[in-house]
């Protein structure tokens, strides 16, 4: 979260080829066995690890790894595209292939300290922590976990997906872009053009396709 601008070995901006990109991959080439492996009783499930952060950016489709205009990289801009793709990612799989027993959700752990932060400028990560609202509805790495575990695990997410959650609950949704403490959804979140044409352009960027 927050890196300067670098770029990984394949030459993706660094958030967005280790957020997206490499999830995309990873989940594209798991389907076939999660496919095979789904059953009436028990559907296959893949989670995704979203943020709050979404609500700064959808994706930039002119230039989302910065090669046109480096100059205009913003960190934070930048990670919050890599976060909505993750949740763009997890409808899409959701949409197209639930029918054929693998679901997909995305997860805010909410505001957690961790290592996370560890290319933010410290002085901010100081402001945060000594922010008294903020402090005061920080979660544990426990808390942060929670909603994760329940996406993973909870029953009432069987044979069922294609949700942003939060706080254990589906988000809803907010106009507030900028607050840390906010769980609320963006609106372009669940936007079925988008998750097409994103799956479809890192289909392209990787080369990798789901043959089922």
């Amino acid at each position: 979260m927050g890196t300067p601008l670098t770029r990984t070995r394949e030459g993706f901006e660094r958030q967005f080829g280790v957020n997206h990109v490499a999830h995309f991959v990873l989940s594209s080439l798991l389907l076939p066995a999660m496919v095979k492996s789904s059953t009436r009783a028990c559907n296959s499930r893949i989670i995704f690890l979203a943020s709050s952060s979404h609500r700064i950016s959808p994706v930039l489709w002119d230039d989302p790894n910065f090669d046109v205009a480096p100059s205009a990289y913003d960190p934070f801009v930048a990670y919050g595209q890599s976060k909505t793709a993750n949740i763009w990612t997890a409808n899409y799989i959701d949409r197209v292939f639930g029918a054929r027993g693998v679901h997909a959700l995305a997860v805010h752990p909410g505001a957690v300290f961790s290592g996370l932060f560890g290319f933010t400028d410290p002085a901010l990560v100081a402001e945060w922590a000594n922010d008294p609202v903020l402090a005061k509805n920080a979660q544990t790495p426990e808390q942060g976990a929670a909603t994760v575990v329940w996406a993973v695990v909870g029953n009432v997410w069987e044979g069922k997906g294609g949700k942003y959650l939060a706080n254990c609950r589906v988000a809803p949704p907010t106009d507030d872009y900028t607050s840390i403490l906010s769980s609320g959804v963006a609106p372009w979140a669940y936007d079925t053009q988008s998750e097409d044409r994103l799956w479809m352009f890192s289909e392209d960027l990787t080369g990798v396709h789901v043959r089922l």
